[in-house]
């Protein structure tokens, strides 16, 4: 008697994405809680009264705000994962599944199947909102991050100094900026629920933006194409201009009193360039869609795609980790000073 896979395990080995999708946003959690974890911890063991009697410092504030932008994006990649692993089992008319099923990570052959019911749930409008979101309020963290290393490094203030009202206020705008570009996906995407409810197209699958009229999905991904590499460039001049001054300053007593300040702005940087090589994949897809190139008809295009979509998120695993690391080695080396101070 032949063996023979279930349906699901055919679909991990046929798609990486899913498995992927699982891997990124199962440990993406699991770090960015973790990280929480640690600062409150940090705090709690610090002040006794708790963190909220001590004043945040600017850049803590917005890494604090970066873990829940990393939390939002691994709550879509679970989402579709498990979306993926409902609709692709489970029919709903209590049926056995069948080869009419096929997993939202790849286009459907049929014109409509119980995976298009995923395309026009509730829960994957949801998610496209969380996608936009995610995605856009962490570049704009990394850019503040960047211009706060600079004025603390290099600048006259002092991490002290910097004013924390002005940080909050940049910051809820940046929200309210982020929040209204997701809606507009979420918005849009019910608006023309009636013309897109049977296609099986990726974008919708994958609880993108759903849009049956190509110019605006084109308008909706050069803005995101402009904010993203404008601020991935001013970040990395930022932060190029602060390795060459940091270099020029090694001798001045003035570098070794800003030392930590200094490895965590090369903790930001390396943050920063994982982000921009996890978003490189994902915007060549794009500007071959918008071009309207022919490879895009390609199966096997459309497989590629959902793993660069899936890849885009791989900032939330890597985030927490370089800065938990960095932090690690920073208290070990203030901790080694305490005690050839006290020798």
């Amino acid at each position: 008697m032949q063996f023979k896979a279930p349906r699901t395990l055919i679909n991990l080995f046929q798609h990486p994405a899913i498995i992927i999708a699982w891997i990124i946003g199962l440990c993406g959690m699991i770090a960015n809680v973790t990280l929480l974890i640690t600062i409150w911890k940090r705090y709690q063991a610090t002040f006794k009264k708790g963190w909220f009697k001590k004043e945040l410092k600017t850049v803590e504030l917005y890494i604090i705000n970066l873990v829940f932008v990393d939390i939002l994006g691994a709550t879509y990649l679970l989402i579709i994962a498990v979306a993926n692993t409902v609709y692709d089992v489970h029919d709903t008319r209590g049926k056995l599944p069948s080869s009419n099923f096929s997993n939202i990570f790849t286009n459907n052959s049929k014109p409509v199947s119980i995976v298009n019911r995923w395309g026009i749930h509730p829960l994957c409008n949801i998610a496209r909102f969380l996608y936009f979101l995610s995605l856009t309020m962490s570049v704009l963290i990394t850019l503040l991050i960047a211009i706060e290393r600079w004025l603390v490094v290099l600048g006259s203030l002092k991490t002290s100094e910097v004013n924390r009202t002005r940080a909050r206020v940049i910051l809820i705008l940046c929200w309210l900026f982020c929040i209204g570009k997701a809606l507009y996906p979420f918005i849009r995407s019910i608006v023309v629920l009636d013309r897109v409810k049977n296609q099986t197209r990726s974008n919708l699958m994958l609880c993108l933006l759903a849009d049956p009229d190509i110019s605006n999905v084109r308008y909706f991904n050069t803005i995101n194409l402009n904010i993203f590499y404008i601020s991935y460039v001013l970040c990395i001049l930022i932060y190029m201009l602060l390795l060459i001054k940091m270099h020029q300053a090694r001798k001045i007593t003035l570098y070794n009193s800003k030392k930590p300040q200094v490895i965590l702005a090369k903790t930001m940087a390396l943050i920063t360039v994982c982000n921009l090589f996890s978003n490189l994949p994902i915007t060549i897809i794009i500007i071959c869609r918008m071009r309207g190139l022919t490879i895009v008809f390609n199966p096997n295009f459309t497989h590629a795609s959902a793993i660069c979509i899936v890849l885009m998120f791989v900032s939330t695993i890597s985030n927490p980790i370089i800065y938990i690391n960095r932090n690690h080695q920073t208290t070990n080396r203030s901790q080694r000073r305490v005690r050839m101070r006290k020798l």
